[in-house]
């Protein structure tokens, strides 16, 4: 068996939460062909599996990821920058030349001629290549990587794949209550007893995949979505991350869709920190992505 483990645009912190996992990682080091991040090496060679974290940036990350599709037998997207776009994203909310201006302090002149030019979108893996497994997570927790593992490279079911089909909240033991909130996003020490979503805070946990224990809500943070909706929100058509979460704070707080709607379309970014260049939930209805992200500019 042969692997290998591309790097696109990301911190490489999947690559690194695999290291960290030392019984996962010693299983298959000897199998490991080609890894720049962790060792020096030039050619892609022939591969059985090739593991790709981050997303498609550059036009550099497009090239690498058509030859690791060509060169490897099974692609698998680890993270959620390589699923769904990542944290970077969000960079679609802004046309490039605004991106490169900030950076680089309005210079009158170009200082990235020797850099690899940025697409005027950040994508995920498969809106360009097919793609045989994903693994998302920012990053991946322990868990999730060792039962992925376990059935991609030696065939194994897993434990139990109902769990992560399941939102945070079913791996959250916080107490749902109603309370007449009168703002959201208030700026004070949640109740650590209580569900974060009914206190008023942006708690993404009811709409977000589970698997990671519910790490955030436990250490008193609302969840920020990074491991990508549930499989409702990716597959049934009526379900969007935007219009579960209105229902759910209605439900909790008893106002109406439309004022709990208004409110927080303030700051609809916040639904989608990690997800926004999903072709599955830009093209819902009404998820409001399309209208967010900046037009791309004819420069012919």
């Amino acid at each position: 068996m042969e692997i290998g483990i591309v790097s696109l645009s990301g911190c490489s912190g999947c690559q690194m939460a695999l290291v960290d996992h030392k019984e996962l990682f010693s299983k298959i080091l000897n199998d490991i062909k080609f890894a720049t991040t962790l060792f020096d090496q030039k050619e892609l060679p022939k591969l059985d599996f090739c593991l790709i974290e981050g997303a498609v940036r550059t036009t550099e990350d497009l090239e690498k990821l058509l030859e690791a599709r060509k060169k490897a037998k099974v692609v698998v997207s680890i993270g959620s920058c390589s699923v769904y776009g990542g944290i970077q994203s969000l960079g679609n909310l802004f046309q490039t030349e605004e991106i490169l201006s900030v950076v680089s302090n309005d210079a009158t002149e170009n200082p990235f001629t020797e850099t690899p030019q940025l697409n005027e979108r950040v994508q995920p893996l498969d809106h360009h290549v097919n793609v045989d497994y994903f693994i998302p997570g920012c990053p991946p927790s322990a868990s999730v990587l060792e039962e992925s593992f376990k059935h991609i490279f030696l065939g194994e079911k897993a434990i139990d794949e109902r769990k992560h089909r399941l939102p945070i909240c079913a791996e959250c033991g916080r107490k749902i209550e109603h309370y007449d909130l009168a703002d959201f996003e208030k700026i004070s020490v949640p109740n650590p007893e209580i569900c974060l979503l009914s206190q008023g805070y942006i708690c993404l946990g009811s709409v977000t995949r589970s698997g990671c224990g519910a790490q955030c809500p436990t250490f008193n943070t609302p969840c920020s979505g990074c491991r990508g909706p549930t499989d409702s929100v990716l597959t049934k058509p009526t379900h969007y991350v935007l219009r579960d979460f209105v229902k759910r704070v209605a439900h909790f707080t008893g106002k109406s869709e439309k004022e709990v709607k208004e409110k927080i379309m303030a700051i609809p970014w916040r639904f989608y920190p990690f997800t926004f260049a999903s072709q599955a939930l830009r093209n819902k209805p009404h998820s409001k992505i399309l209208e967010l992200q900046a037009p791309l500019i004819d420069k012919e």
